[in-house]
C-alpha cells in the first residue's frame, strides 16, 4: 500500500500533463468580459498537505458534511464561469509546474495550455484572483475573466469537470483497495503488529485527507463520488477490525 501512496505523491509532484496540448480545445469558446482585479486581497487559504503522518481523522471526512463541496443539482444555465488566461512562463520551469499545480489544486479545468476554467463562486473567485496577481508577480501575463457559455458549451463543460473528478476518484479506490488487500495479506499473515497499525494508519490517513481535497474540488458531483465514500468507510471499518484484533492478541500475550 505504501508504495501506491507514494505512487500518487510522485504523480503530484510530476510534469504539467495538462499543458502538454493533449486534451483538446473547444470548437468556440465562451463569451467573456473582463473581471475585477482591484478588490481588497483575501486572506491567504492553506495549502494542501500531503504528508503522511498519522492524525485524527477529519470531521468532515466522517460526517455526511463531506459533501460540503458538491453542487451536483447546478445546471448549465445557472453556472457563471472564470476564465484565467495566462502566459506560461519557460523559465524557471519550477514556476511553471507551480501554477499548474495550483490551478489543479483549486480544481480548474484546463481547456487548452494556459487557459483554466472555474465556476465563478465567491471563494474560488478569491482563490484564482490571488493566483492571478502570483503570475504577475513572475513577471509574465495574466488575465482573469468572467464568462457565460452558450447552452451546450456549459454541458459539455461541466461534463468534463465531472470527468476530471471521476479520473481522481479511480485514483482513489486504486488506493483503497491497495490498503484493504494490505490489511486481508497481513491478517493471513498474522502480522497483527503495532508497526503495521502505524503503517496502514498513516496511509488511511493519507486517503481521507485526500478525499476530503478531492470532493471539496467536485463542483457538479462526479458519478463516482458516493463510491468513493462507501470505499472509504469500509477501509476504516477494516481498519478498526484490524486494531481490535492487535490489542485483543497482544494484551492476552501480557
Amino acid at each position: 500500500m505504501s508504495d501506491g501512496v507514494l505512487d500518487r505523491q510522485r504523480r503530484e509532484h510530476g510534469p504539467p500533463e495538462l499543458e502538454s496540448g493533449a486534451y483538446r480545445q473547444p470548437e468556440s469558446g465562451p463569451r467573456v468580459e473582463p473581471g475585477p482585479e482591484s478588490e481588497q486581497e483575501p486572506e491567504a487559504e492553506p495549502n494542501p498537505e500531503l504528508g503522511r503522518e498519522p492524525q485524527a481523522k477529519p470531521e468532515c471526512a466522517r460526517e455526511p458534511g463531506l459533501e460540503r463541496g458538491v453542487a451536483g443539482s447546478a445546471t448549465s444555465g445557472e453556472t457563471k464561469w472564470l476564465v484565467l488566461v495566462y502566459r506560461a512562463p519557460v523559465e524557471p520551469s519550477t514556476a511553471r509546474v507551480r501554477v499548474w499545480r495550483k490551478v489543479r489544486e483549486l480544481g480548474g479545468l484546463y481547456i487548452q495550455q494556459a487557459v483554466g476554467v472555474f465556476p465563478a463562486r465567491p471563494d474560488i473567485e478569491r482563490a484564482v484572483r490571488r493566483l492571478s496577481k502570483e503570475i504577475r508577480e513572475m513577471g509574465v501575463e495574466s488575465f482573469l475573466f468572467r464568462a457565460e457559455a452558450e447552452p451546450q458549451e456549459g454541458v459539455e463543460l461541466i461534463e468534463r469537470f465531472r470527468a476530471q473528478s471521476d479520473q481522481e476518484y479511480r485514483e482513489i479506490l486504486e488506493q483503497c483497495r491497495g490498503l484493504l488487500e494490505e490489511l486481508a495479506a497481513e491478517t493471513e499473515k498474522g502480522k497483527f503488529t503495532f508497526a503495521e497499525i502505524e503503517e496502514n494508519e498513516g496511509d488511511l490517513a493519507y486517503i481521507e485527507r485526500w478525499v476530503e481535497k478531492a470532493i471539496a474540488r467536485d463542483f457538479f458531483k462526479g458519478a463516482l463520488h458516493d463510491e468513493v465514500l462507501r470505499k472509504v468507510e469500509e477501509c476504516r471499518a477494516r481498519m478498526e477490525e484490524f486494531e481490535s484484533e492487535v490489542f485483543r492478541r497482544h494484551s492476552h500475550e501480557h
